[in-house]
């Protein structure tokens, strides 16, 4: 799974993968891909989220974070790069999500129109807050 979202991802100056404890392949399936490995272990979603963050090069001006079952397609790939090349007065972007359940879209119930903020400037947003993953 994580592979094809770091294929997605390679457009990026940087990838870092946060892995919590994984027993599988996905540190080395990360490091095949020259992701910067950070480990956490027992942390809540938010402090891996932070983890990361804290990893992120002094240099960056943007981040985008996405989990491992989440990819970015041609088109999202193209916007992304034209916001972070232009000075935008804005500080974070939501980015539509699509959604999948048994193998199909989903459109209704509130997963149809499914924003989530993924692409913010560093400067502006330096940790995340949070309960729980649906409110990070």
């Amino acid at each position: 799974m994580i592979t094809d979202c770091l294929v997605s991802a390679r457009f990026a100056d940087e990838i870092i993968v946060v892995d919590n404890a994984s027993t599988d392949a996905t540190v080395s399936m990360a490091k095949s891909h020259a992701a910067k490995i950070v480990r956490t272990k027992g942390a809540d979603y938010s402090q891996r989220k932070n983890d990361g963050l804290k990893a992120v090069s002094p240099a960056a001006d943007w981040v985008l974070f996405l989990d491992a079952d989440e990819r970015i397609g041609p088109l999202l790939r193209q916007e992304i790069l034209q916001v972070i090349s232009r000075r935008s007065t804005h500080s974070a972007y939501a980015i539509p999500r699509q959604n999948i359940f048994l193998g199909q879209p989903l459109f209704f119930g509130g997963w149809g129109n499914d924003y989530v903020i993924r692409l913010f400037h560093k400067p502006h947003n330096s940790f995340y807050r949070s309960r729980s993953p649906a409110e990070t």
